[in-house]
Protein backbone atom coordinates (compact mmCIF):
# COMPACT_ATOMS: atom_id res chain seq x y z
CA UNK A 1 0.00 0.00 0.00
CA UNK A 2 1.58 3.23 -0.86
CA UNK A 3 2.63 5.15 2.14
CA UNK A 4 0.80 8.44 3.32
CA UNK A 5 3.31 10.88 1.04
CA UNK A 6 2.98 8.77 -1.66
CA UNK A 7 -0.87 8.89 -1.64
CA UNK A 8 -0.53 12.43 -1.61
CA UNK A 9 1.04 12.50 -4.44
CA UNK A 10 -0.97 9.68 -6.59
CA UNK A 11 -4.13 12.02 -5.19
CA UNK A 12 -3.34 15.23 -7.20
CA UNK A 13 -1.88 12.93 -10.16
CA UNK A 14 -5.58 12.16 -10.87
CA UNK A 15 -7.28 15.52 -9.87
CA UNK A 16 -4.70 16.96 -12.43
CA UNK A 17 -5.46 14.59 -15.38
CA UNK A 18 -9.17 15.12 -14.45
CA UNK A 19 -8.87 19.01 -14.64
CA UNK A 20 -7.30 18.47 -18.15
CA UNK A 21 -9.43 16.36 -19.54
CA UNK A 22 -12.32 18.71 -19.26
CA UNK A 23 -10.43 21.37 -19.44
CA UNK A 24 -9.52 23.49 -22.65
CA UNK A 25 -5.96 21.31 -24.57
CA UNK A 26 -2.75 22.77 -23.76
CA UNK A 27 -0.41 23.91 -26.04
CA UNK A 28 3.12 21.54 -26.26
CA UNK A 29 4.89 24.88 -24.66
CA UNK A 30 2.76 25.18 -22.14
CA UNK A 31 3.59 21.69 -21.55
CA UNK A 32 6.94 22.22 -21.70
CA UNK A 33 7.12 24.23 -19.48
CA UNK A 34 4.76 22.74 -16.77
CA UNK A 35 6.12 19.01 -17.03
CA UNK A 36 7.86 16.85 -14.29
CA UNK A 37 7.77 13.47 -13.58
CA UNK A 38 4.94 12.58 -11.02
CA UNK A 39 3.77 16.21 -11.32
CA UNK A 40 6.96 17.66 -9.13
CA UNK A 41 8.26 20.41 -10.54
CA UNK A 42 11.16 21.34 -8.44
CA UNK A 43 14.30 23.85 -8.19
CA UNK A 44 17.72 22.13 -8.29
CA UNK A 45 19.27 21.70 -5.08
CA UNK A 46 21.47 24.32 -3.90
CA UNK A 47 24.21 22.61 -3.63
CA UNK A 48 24.20 21.11 -6.63
CA UNK A 49 27.12 22.44 -8.75
CA UNK A 50 25.69 22.89 -12.43
CA UNK A 51 28.33 22.81 -15.56
CA UNK A 52 26.17 23.32 -19.13
CA UNK A 53 29.05 21.74 -21.49
CA UNK A 54 28.75 21.31 -25.67
CA UNK A 55 29.19 17.20 -26.01
CA UNK A 56 29.73 17.35 -29.77
CA UNK A 57 27.10 19.30 -30.76
CA UNK A 58 24.23 18.28 -27.82
CA UNK A 59 23.75 20.58 -25.52
CA UNK A 60 24.52 18.29 -21.57
CA UNK A 61 25.07 19.27 -18.14
CA UNK A 62 27.10 17.68 -15.44
CA UNK A 63 25.51 17.76 -12.16
CA UNK A 64 28.01 16.95 -9.52
CA UNK A 65 27.12 16.89 -5.30
CA UNK A 66 29.47 17.17 -2.84
CA UNK A 67 30.02 13.60 -1.74
CA UNK A 68 30.20 12.72 -6.02
CA UNK A 69 33.26 10.36 -7.13
CA UNK A 70 34.17 12.73 -9.90
CA UNK A 71 35.42 9.58 -11.74
CA UNK A 72 32.07 7.66 -11.60
CA UNK A 73 29.46 8.84 -13.51
CA UNK A 74 25.63 8.64 -14.28
CA UNK A 75 24.40 9.05 -17.70
CA UNK A 76 20.59 10.46 -17.30
CA UNK A 77 18.20 10.21 -19.81
CA UNK A 78 15.32 12.11 -19.21
CA UNK A 79 11.48 10.80 -20.40
CA UNK A 80 8.55 12.94 -21.70
CA UNK A 81 7.48 10.60 -24.74
CA UNK A 82 10.20 12.05 -26.67
CA UNK A 83 8.10 15.33 -26.95
CA UNK A 84 8.92 17.31 -23.13
CA UNK A 85 11.44 16.80 -21.02
CA UNK A 86 14.56 18.81 -20.01
CA UNK A 87 16.91 20.20 -17.04
CA UNK A 88 14.36 21.86 -15.78
CA UNK A 89 11.63 18.87 -15.59
CA UNK A 90 14.31 16.19 -15.07
CA UNK A 91 17.46 17.57 -13.22
CA UNK A 92 16.24 17.26 -9.64
CA UNK A 93 15.90 14.05 -10.03
CA UNK A 94 18.60 13.02 -12.03
CA UNK A 95 20.67 15.05 -9.32
CA UNK A 96 18.71 13.10 -6.13
CA UNK A 97 19.95 9.47 -7.88
CA UNK A 98 22.97 10.86 -8.85
CA UNK A 99 23.85 11.73 -4.60
CA UNK A 100 21.90 8.67 -3.69
CA UNK A 101 24.48 6.41 -5.73
CA UNK A 102 28.05 8.76 -5.26
CA UNK A 103 28.25 9.29 -8.80
CA UNK A 104 28.53 12.98 -10.74
CA UNK A 105 25.46 13.07 -13.22
CA UNK A 106 25.86 14.00 -17.04
CA UNK A 107 22.47 15.08 -18.32
CA UNK A 108 22.09 15.96 -22.07
CA UNK A 109 19.42 17.52 -23.61
CA UNK A 110 18.41 15.74 -26.56
CA UNK A 111 16.30 16.65 -29.51
CA UNK A 112 12.88 16.53 -29.01
CA UNK A 113 9.75 16.07 -31.46
CA UNK A 114 7.42 17.05 -32.81
CA UNK A 115 10.53 19.34 -34.27
CA UNK A 116 12.98 16.70 -34.61
CA UNK A 117 11.99 13.03 -34.86
CA UNK A 118 12.87 9.74 -35.10
CA UNK A 119 15.98 9.28 -35.14
CA UNK A 120 17.02 12.33 -33.89
CA UNK A 121 16.51 11.43 -29.93
CA UNK A 122 18.66 8.29 -30.18
CA UNK A 123 21.12 9.89 -32.61
CA UNK A 124 22.00 12.50 -29.85
CA UNK A 125 22.31 10.19 -27.24
CA UNK A 126 25.14 8.09 -29.03
CA UNK A 127 26.94 11.37 -29.88
CA UNK A 128 26.45 12.47 -26.60
CA UNK A 129 28.15 9.02 -25.38
CA UNK A 130 30.80 9.15 -27.99
CA UNK A 131 31.97 13.04 -26.21
CA UNK A 132 31.64 11.34 -23.27
CA UNK A 133 33.85 8.26 -23.57
CA UNK A 134 36.61 10.28 -25.73
CA UNK A 135 36.61 13.99 -25.30
CA UNK A 136 35.61 13.90 -21.44
CA UNK A 137 37.76 10.48 -20.95
CA UNK A 138 35.17 9.04 -18.84
CA UNK A 139 35.80 5.23 -18.44
CA UNK A 140 32.56 3.13 -19.75
CA UNK A 141 33.38 0.66 -17.08
CA UNK A 142 32.70 3.72 -14.15
CA UNK A 143 29.76 4.56 -16.07
CA UNK A 144 26.00 3.47 -15.50
CA UNK A 145 23.51 5.00 -17.45
CA UNK A 146 19.71 5.51 -16.16
CA UNK A 147 17.09 6.27 -18.48
CA UNK A 148 13.18 6.57 -17.26
CA UNK A 149 10.23 6.52 -19.67
CA UNK A 150 11.32 7.29 -23.29
CA UNK A 151 14.77 7.87 -21.58
CA UNK A 152 14.36 4.03 -20.42
CA UNK A 153 14.17 3.04 -24.38
CA UNK A 154 16.86 5.56 -25.42
CA UNK A 155 19.07 3.95 -22.94
CA UNK A 156 18.05 0.33 -24.04
CA UNK A 157 18.58 1.57 -27.57
CA UNK A 158 22.21 2.87 -26.74
CA UNK A 159 23.10 -0.31 -25.36
CA UNK A 160 21.94 -2.03 -28.79
CA UNK A 161 24.07 0.39 -30.77
CA UNK A 162 26.66 -0.03 -29.08
CA UNK A 163 26.81 -3.96 -28.47
CA UNK A 164 26.30 -3.86 -32.84
CA UNK A 165 29.47 -1.66 -33.47
CA UNK A 166 31.25 -3.64 -31.39
CA UNK A 167 32.45 -0.62 -29.19
CA UNK A 168 32.69 -0.38 -25.17
CA UNK A 169 29.34 -0.89 -23.02
CA UNK A 170 28.74 0.88 -19.68
CA UNK A 171 28.61 -1.62 -16.65
CA UNK A 172 25.08 -1.46 -16.58
CA UNK A 173 21.75 0.16 -16.85
CA UNK A 174 18.57 1.32 -14.37
CA UNK A 175 15.51 1.47 -16.65
CA UNK A 176 12.82 3.46 -14.62
CA UNK A 177 9.24 2.62 -16.25
CA UNK A 178 10.98 2.44 -19.95
CA UNK A 179 8.63 3.11 -22.74
CA UNK A 180 10.14 0.08 -25.16
CA UNK A 181 7.67 -0.35 -27.70
CA UNK A 182 6.64 2.07 -30.11
CA UNK A 183 3.51 -0.33 -31.63
CA UNK A 184 1.98 0.73 -28.48
CA UNK A 185 -0.02 -3.06 -28.97
CA UNK A 186 0.76 -4.92 -25.43
CA UNK A 187 -2.56 -5.89 -23.47
CA UNK A 188 -1.63 -4.07 -20.32
CA UNK A 189 -1.87 -0.82 -21.92
CA UNK A 190 -5.77 -1.63 -21.89
CA UNK A 191 -5.96 -3.44 -19.01
CA UNK A 192 -4.56 -1.02 -16.63
CA UNK A 193 -5.84 2.13 -18.31
CA UNK A 194 -7.70 2.08 -15.07
CA UNK A 195 -5.30 2.40 -12.88
CA UNK A 196 -2.91 4.60 -14.24
CA UNK A 197 -2.98 8.21 -12.96
CA UNK A 198 -0.50 9.91 -15.49
CA UNK A 199 -1.34 8.06 -18.69
CA UNK A 200 -3.90 6.97 -21.17
CA UNK A 201 -3.83 4.62 -23.76
CA UNK A 202 -4.49 7.06 -25.79
CA UNK A 203 -1.72 9.14 -25.03
CA UNK A 204 0.95 6.52 -25.38
CA UNK A 205 0.06 6.02 -28.98
CA UNK A 206 0.05 9.11 -29.74
CA UNK A 207 3.48 10.07 -28.41
CA UNK A 208 4.72 7.05 -30.64
CA UNK A 209 3.38 8.53 -33.61
CA UNK A 210 4.62 12.05 -33.46
CA UNK A 211 7.80 10.80 -32.68
CA UNK A 212 7.82 8.05 -35.50
CA UNK A 213 6.85 10.84 -37.78
CA UNK A 214 5.74 8.18 -40.35
CA UNK A 215 8.72 5.72 -38.96
CA UNK A 216 7.99 1.78 -38.75
CA UNK A 217 7.45 0.85 -34.69
CA UNK A 218 8.66 -2.41 -35.36
CA UNK A 219 12.00 -0.96 -36.41
CA UNK A 220 14.29 -2.13 -32.81
CA UNK A 221 15.84 1.11 -33.17
CA UNK A 222 12.92 2.64 -32.41
CA UNK A 223 10.93 -0.36 -30.01
CA UNK A 224 14.03 -1.78 -28.76
CA UNK A 225 12.09 -4.20 -26.80
CA UNK A 226 11.52 -6.24 -30.23
CA UNK A 227 15.33 -6.26 -30.59
CA UNK A 228 17.36 -8.79 -29.54
CA UNK A 229 18.97 -8.56 -25.96
CA UNK A 230 21.86 -10.94 -26.02
CA UNK A 231 25.20 -9.54 -24.74
CA UNK A 232 23.94 -6.68 -22.57
CA UNK A 233 25.34 -5.36 -18.92
CA UNK A 234 23.25 -6.06 -16.57
CA UNK A 235 19.80 -4.56 -16.17
CA UNK A 236 17.81 -3.26 -13.32
CA UNK A 237 14.00 -2.13 -14.43
CA UNK A 238 12.02 -0.83 -12.35
CA UNK A 239 8.29 0.40 -12.77
CA UNK A 240 5.27 1.08 -10.75
CA UNK A 241 2.03 -1.87 -10.60
CA UNK A 242 0.03 1.22 -11.71
CA UNK A 243 1.06 2.08 -15.04
CA UNK A 244 0.11 1.05 -18.59
CA UNK A 245 3.59 0.36 -19.86
CA UNK A 246 4.08 -2.40 -16.79
CA UNK A 247 4.11 -4.77 -19.76
CA UNK A 248 7.32 -3.54 -21.26
CA UNK A 249 9.03 -3.76 -18.13
CA UNK A 250 7.96 -7.61 -17.70
CA UNK A 251 8.68 -8.33 -21.07
CA UNK A 252 11.81 -6.93 -21.16
CA UNK A 253 13.30 -8.41 -17.89
CA UNK A 254 11.48 -11.99 -19.49
CA UNK A 255 13.40 -11.28 -22.97
CA UNK A 256 16.74 -10.00 -21.38
CA UNK A 257 16.97 -13.05 -19.22
CA UNK A 258 16.29 -15.70 -21.56
CA UNK A 259 19.55 -14.08 -23.34
CA UNK A 260 21.36 -14.42 -20.36
CA UNK A 261 21.39 -10.97 -19.71
CA UNK A 262 21.85 -10.49 -15.92
CA UNK A 263 18.44 -8.30 -15.35
CA UNK A 264 16.43 -7.62 -12.12
CA UNK A 265 12.46 -6.08 -11.94
CA UNK A 266 11.37 -4.68 -9.20
CA UNK A 267 7.28 -4.03 -9.16
CA UNK A 268 6.34 -1.53 -6.70
CA UNK A 269 2.65 -2.23 -6.29
CA UNK A 270 -0.10 0.11 -6.84
CA UNK A 271 2.82 3.05 -7.69
CA UNK A 272 2.63 5.19 -10.75
CA UNK A 273 4.79 5.83 -13.83
CA UNK A 274 8.07 7.22 -12.75
CA UNK A 275 6.93 7.78 -9.23
CA UNK A 276 10.75 8.14 -8.68
CA UNK A 277 10.22 11.78 -9.15
CA UNK A 278 7.74 11.90 -5.68
CA UNK A 279 11.28 13.04 -4.16
CA UNK A 280 10.36 13.35 -0.54
CA UNK A 281 8.84 9.97 -0.21
CA UNK A 282 9.93 6.49 1.46
CA UNK A 283 8.66 4.28 -2.25
CA UNK A 284 11.62 6.94 -3.91
CA UNK A 285 14.15 6.17 -0.92
CA UNK A 286 13.71 2.74 -1.04
CA UNK A 287 13.76 2.81 -4.58
CA UNK A 288 16.75 5.25 -4.69
CA UNK A 289 18.98 2.33 -1.98
CA UNK A 290 18.15 -0.58 -4.63
CA UNK A 291 19.78 1.37 -7.52
CA UNK A 292 22.91 2.34 -4.98
CA UNK A 293 23.08 -1.20 -4.72
CA UNK A 294 22.58 -2.64 -7.93
CA UNK A 295 25.37 0.27 -8.87
CA UNK A 296 28.11 -0.93 -6.42
CA UNK A 297 28.16 -4.18 -7.16
CA UNK A 298 28.90 -3.27 -11.01
CA UNK A 299 32.12 -1.10 -10.44
CA UNK A 300 32.99 -1.62 -6.61
CA UNK A 301 34.81 1.38 -4.79
CA UNK A 302 38.67 1.53 -5.65
CA UNK A 303 39.14 0.99 -1.80
CA UNK A 304 36.96 -2.85 -1.84
CA UNK A 305 39.39 -5.03 -0.21
CA UNK A 306 38.60 -7.32 -2.86
CA UNK A 307 39.54 -5.56 -5.50
CA UNK A 308 38.55 -7.21 -9.35
CA UNK A 309 41.81 -8.66 -11.17
CA UNK A 310 43.05 -6.89 -14.51
CA UNK A 311 42.73 -9.13 -17.51
CA UNK A 312 46.03 -8.57 -17.40
CA UNK A 313 46.82 -11.39 -14.82
CA UNK A 314 45.00 -13.77 -16.38
CA UNK A 315 47.08 -13.67 -19.42
CA UNK A 316 50.41 -13.91 -17.14
CA UNK A 317 48.63 -17.10 -15.61
CA UNK A 318 46.27 -16.51 -13.15
CA UNK A 319 44.02 -19.01 -12.67
CA UNK A 320 40.20 -18.39 -14.23
CA UNK A 321 37.14 -20.13 -13.11
CA UNK A 322 34.35 -20.74 -15.61
CA UNK A 323 30.38 -20.01 -14.31
CA UNK A 324 28.00 -20.65 -17.09
CA UNK A 325 24.59 -18.89 -16.65
CA UNK A 326 20.57 -20.04 -17.47
CA UNK A 327 21.64 -19.01 -21.26
CA UNK A 328 24.40 -20.92 -21.55
CA UNK A 329 27.01 -18.02 -21.50
CA UNK A 330 30.35 -18.30 -20.52
CA UNK A 331 31.26 -15.69 -17.86
CA UNK A 332 34.65 -14.66 -16.95
CA UNK A 333 35.12 -14.57 -12.84
CA UNK A 334 38.12 -14.63 -10.52
CA UNK A 335 39.45 -17.32 -8.02
CA UNK A 336 38.94 -15.99 -4.09
CA UNK A 337 36.69 -12.92 -5.82
CA UNK A 338 33.83 -11.60 -3.57
CA UNK A 339 31.13 -13.68 -3.53
CA UNK A 340 32.23 -16.55 -5.60
CA UNK A 341 33.35 -20.29 -5.02
CA UNK A 342 33.17 -22.10 -7.85
CA UNK A 343 36.23 -23.98 -8.56
CA UNK A 344 38.74 -23.71 -10.84
CA UNK A 345 38.27 -24.47 -14.42
CA UNK A 346 40.59 -26.76 -17.35
CA UNK A 347 42.01 -24.42 -18.84
CA UNK A 348 40.89 -26.23 -21.95
CA UNK A 349 37.21 -26.62 -20.78
CA UNK A 350 37.71 -22.66 -20.28
CA UNK A 351 38.32 -22.41 -23.52
CA UNK A 352 36.14 -24.08 -25.23
CA UNK A 353 32.95 -22.59 -23.37
CA UNK A 354 34.72 -19.40 -24.48
CA UNK A 355 35.10 -20.32 -28.18
CA UNK A 356 31.25 -21.71 -27.93
CA UNK A 357 29.80 -18.21 -26.39
CA UNK A 358 31.92 -16.40 -28.91
CA UNK A 359 30.89 -18.13 -32.14
CA UNK A 360 27.55 -18.45 -31.25
CA UNK A 361 26.72 -14.60 -32.21
CA UNK A 362 28.74 -11.22 -32.52
CA UNK A 363 26.65 -10.25 -29.32
CA UNK A 364 28.64 -12.87 -27.34
CA UNK A 365 31.58 -10.87 -27.62
CA UNK A 366 30.70 -7.74 -25.97
CA UNK A 367 28.99 -10.42 -23.15
CA UNK A 368 32.53 -11.17 -21.98
CA UNK A 369 33.78 -8.04 -22.56
CA UNK A 370 30.91 -6.58 -19.86
CA UNK A 371 32.29 -9.83 -18.18
CA UNK A 372 36.10 -8.58 -18.45
CA UNK A 373 34.80 -4.81 -17.67
CA UNK A 374 33.78 -5.89 -14.06
CA UNK A 375 37.27 -7.64 -13.79
CA UNK A 376 39.34 -4.68 -14.53
CA UNK A 377 40.69 -2.37 -11.90
CA UNK A 378 38.94 1.29 -13.37
CA UNK A 379 42.36 2.49 -14.49
CA UNK A 380 43.16 -0.51 -16.46
CA UNK A 381 43.19 -0.71 -20.43
CA UNK A 382 40.57 -3.56 -20.87
CA UNK A 383 39.99 -3.55 -24.26
CA UNK A 384 43.69 -4.41 -24.15
CA UNK A 385 43.36 -6.79 -21.90
CA UNK A 386 40.49 -8.78 -23.63
CA UNK A 387 42.85 -8.99 -26.79
CA UNK A 388 45.88 -10.14 -24.25
CA UNK A 389 43.75 -13.01 -22.72
CA UNK A 390 41.85 -14.36 -26.01
CA UNK A 391 45.44 -14.58 -27.65
CA UNK A 392 46.45 -16.64 -24.51
CA UNK A 393 43.23 -18.96 -25.26
CA UNK A 394 44.10 -19.32 -28.48
CA UNK A 395 46.55 -22.58 -28.73
CA UNK A 396 43.61 -24.17 -25.50
CA UNK A 397 40.77 -23.39 -28.06
CA UNK A 398 42.65 -24.83 -30.58
CA UNK A 399 43.63 -28.05 -28.48
CA UNK A 400 40.06 -28.00 -26.79
CA UNK A 401 38.11 -28.27 -30.29
CA UNK A 402 40.80 -31.38 -31.76
CA UNK A 403 39.96 -32.81 -28.71
CA UNK A 404 35.89 -32.75 -28.99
Amino acid sequence: MPSPEMKEVIDSLWLRRAARASGPARSLAETRESYAPAGQLRPLPDDIATKQIDASGVPAYWLTAPEADPERVLLYLHGGGYQVGSLRSHGPLAAHLGRGIGRRVFFPEYRLAPEHPFPAAADDILTAWRWLVTAAGVDPAATVIAGDSAGGGLALTLLHTLRDAGEALPAGAVLISPFLDLTASAAALTERAGLDPVFTPHAIRSFATVYLNGADPRDPAASPLLGSQVGLPPLLIQAGGAEVLLSDSERLAKAAAAAGVSVTLQIADGLPHVYHGALDTPETAEATRRIAEFARALVPSRAEPFGRIPLEAYAAGASPVIATTAGGLAEIVTEGGTGYTAPPADPRALAAAISRALAASPGQRNRLLAAGRQLTAARYDYQASIAAFLARLAPWATAAGQST
